[in-house]
């Protein structure tokens, strides 16, 4: 017989994430390989590209984080309302009767009912486990973290390709150390910290702003407005690159500009996780 105990190691995985997993992957590409396409040291030409490419990318992101956030709301509803005997079954609407061959048709509900019986105990026992059990690993799966921190490496691990194609532009040059040094640090630095942490400011707003507007126009007002107020976090660490590779020297900059990104990386995590009790980097479930 199940219980609730078994009902524990549900995994819930949200397949409707993986256009966000797609898009950011493109977009992480896009950034990475948008640099080449300008002369080398022209740093405000390399952002005035990579700054718009990643406003268009967030701008889809977003829509389906809101769109998740939405959907995540609707069904923790009915989960924790949720009754067997109020459930929908084709069979029972058109009466058991086949519209096509007019041929009688087995009741699908009964036949559920009793399996379910059987395997819970009750009728009750299942509408209890699907509220308690079922919900929370829903909630907490999906609504804790959306998108976790392990997902965002994954996803915008193509940014990382870049890195080898500069690395193998710098061979034979007379800065070779010092440039190295320089991509070496602020790379990793990019993709384990400043892209988590807007990654983290756009699902705190997609999830404050999720919900659906009255029509075409009105949702795609709110998706901008959602990208408008995501883009002071991108411009922030768009300025703040600029200034650490002009104000300082290679490795100090790179430095700074690291252990700022990694403040403000667990700033983020901190503020959107504080309220669930959960650690910064603690993974969820059978997620992480």
């Amino acid at each position: 017989m199940l219980t609730t105990m078994n009902l524990s190691k549900l995994k819930v995985v949200p397949a409707a994430l993986g256009y966000v997993a797609l898009s950011t992957a493109l977009a992480a590409f896009a950034f990475g390989f948008s640099g080449h396409m300008v002369p080398s040291g022209n740093i405000w030409l390399e952002w005035s590209i990579k700054t718009p490419l990643m406003c268009f990318f967030s701008f889809f992101i977003l829509d389906a984080f809101r769109a998740h956030f939405r959907a995540l709301a609707a069904q923790s509803s009915q989960l924790h309302n949720f009754e067997l005997q109020k459930t929908r079954c084709w069979c029972c609407s058109v009466n058991h009767v086949h519209p096509a061959t007019s041929q009688p048709l087995p009741c699908d509900r009964s036949i559920l009912t009793r399996c379910l019986t059987a395997w819970f105990g009750s009728e009750q026992a299942f509408n209890d486990a699907i509220r308690s059990s079922v919900a929370t690993a829903l909630e907490q799966q999906l609504g804790y973290d959306a998108f976790p921190y392990t997902w965002v490496l994954l996803s915008t691990s193509p940014y990382l390709w870049s890195l080898m194609d500069d690395l193998a532009s710098l061979v034979g040059s007379n800065g070779l150390r010092e440039d190295a040094v320089r991509l070496l640090v602020r790379y990793p630095t990019y993709w384990l910290f400043t892209f988590p942490t807007v990654f983290t400011w756009g699902m705190i707003l997609a999830r404050f702003f999720r919900a659906k507007g009255r029509n075409c126009r009105a949702e795609f007002l709110r998706n901008v407005l959602v990208t408008a107020m995501t883009a002071p976090s991108i411009l922030l660490f768009v300025f703040w690159e600029i200034w650490t590779r002009i104000a300082f020297e290679r490795l100090v900059g790179s430095l700074i500009f690291l252990t700022s990104a990694v403040v403000g990386f667990l700033i983020s995590r901190f503020f959107y996780h504080w309220h669930h009790g959960k650690g910064i980097l603690q993974p969820n479930g059978s997620r992480s």
